[in-house]
């Protein structure tokens, strides 16, 4: 048998078309021209109030009086008076509470208000800060109905536990 080559020349079919190029980028929102200007306006009022204000410079005031102790024992006081009306005086001492250290502080200070001179007198201890001032305000009085139930309570003996009954 003879065989012969046989040889087909196969032509492949011609390539796809190259892709089409993609969409020009989108924005990545839609804002238009007029809100784009109004964001601008926005953004440089900001900046212009943030600037840091100026203010007019105003006199040093005079420190009066000042003294200062530390006796070295944990006790301390000072007191200070300046010329626009401030003044406070503090004194710091040691004392035990239990088997601990704490320091008692008893102090005021006194400024101008508006209505007249503020007065702050107060006392820190163990028990926490105590305040005293006629600046301060007030609890309102307790209603005469409550107070008097409050009186009749404290007055009052006791109930007695319930009997039990017995079978």
């Amino acid at each position: 048998m003879n065989f012969r080559k046989v040889t087909r020349e196969v032509h492949a079919p011609p390539p796809p078309p190259p892709p089409p190029p993609p969409p020009p980028p989108r924005r990545a929102n839609n804002v238009s021209k007029p809100q784009s200007f109004a964001i601008l306006l926005c953004l440089c009022a900001t900046v212009a109030l943030s600037a840091p204000q100026t203010k007019e410079a105003s006199e040093p005031i005079p420190i009066l009086r000042q003294d200062s102790q530390d006796n070295g024992d944990g006790s301390y006081q000072y007191s200070f008076e300046t010329g626009n009306g401030i003044n406070a005086e503090q004194k710091g001492e040691l004392k035990k509470v239990g088997d601990i250290d704490a320091i008692e502080v008893q102090g005021q200070f006194q400024y101008p208000g508006e209505n007249g001179p503020i007065v702050l007198t107060y006392v820190a201890d163990e028990n926490g800060f105590h305040p005293m001032g006629d600046h301060l305000p007030t609890a309102p009085p307790v209603p005469a109905p409550i107070q008097r139930a409050l009186e009749y309570l404290a007055t009052a003996s006791p109930p007695s536990p319930p009997a039990e009954n017995v079978q």
